[in-house]
């Protein structure tokens, strides 16, 4: 049963962002950690999503999140984990949907030695993107205030995002290909005119 359970859950992420910039990071008036940032990429397709979405909606996940944490914190009085059925909730029904298409969560082929080619992005390739994206925030936020001491907050907010990513390159489950092992299924059971089963 203990090897039955989901890893790297949502509390799991925070965790590995650790307590950096506790309520610093700030989206549309709801305060957050660097780790609970962390979190946001199973909810949010992009930053951008994460920085227009509606602040009671924020409030909400935050909750979640919190409970998540203290769940795989651990101890006495430890709450339950979080089911899906909640984040189904509080996301209008949008965890899900990101779940059946979250390619961009999963290792590139290379990780298990296969070239074969892919076309949907990985996770290696998507915390590029975003830590590129803060990056370039930073630079911008630099250059608007050049010799100002500028707090890096936005863009620290991007990084944290592209660290969801890099922190699901370390989940046991996503270290595999989804795209690559759906089209391995799919020519090893569905044969064009065989319409019985292969066994």
């Amino acid at each position: 049963p203990e090897r039955s359970i989901a890893m790297y859950d949502t509390g799991e992420h925070v965790l590995a962002g650790g307590d950096l910039y506790p309520g610093q990071l700030v989206i549309n008036g709801i305060p957050f950690s660097y780790g609970q940032i962390m979190a946001m990429g199973d909810f949010y397709e992009t930053v951008s999503d994460l920085r227009n979405a509606p602040a009671d909606e924020l409030v909400g996940l935050k909750q979640l999140i919190e409970q998540d944490t203290r769940h795989y914190q651990g101890g006495r009085g430890a709450p339950d984990g979080v089911p899906d059925a909640a984040w189904q909730e509080k996301t209008k029904g949008r965890y899900l949907e990101l779940a059946d298409e979250n390619y961009s969560h999963f290792s590139p082929p290379s990780v298990l030695g296969m070239t074969d080619p892919t076309s949907k992005p990985d996770n290696k390739s998507a915390w590029e993107r975003f830590h590129e994206q803060a990056i370039a925030e930073m630079r911008a936020l630099a250059a608007a205030q050049p010799g100002a001491d500028v707090a890096p907050f936005g863009p620290l907010t991007a990084n944290a995002f592209a660290d969801h990513f890099l922190t699901d390159a370390f989940a046991a489950g996503h270290l595999v290909n989804k795209e690559l092992v759906f089209s391995k299924v799919r020519a090893a059971m569905y044969q064009p005119g065989r319409s019985e089963e292969r066994r």
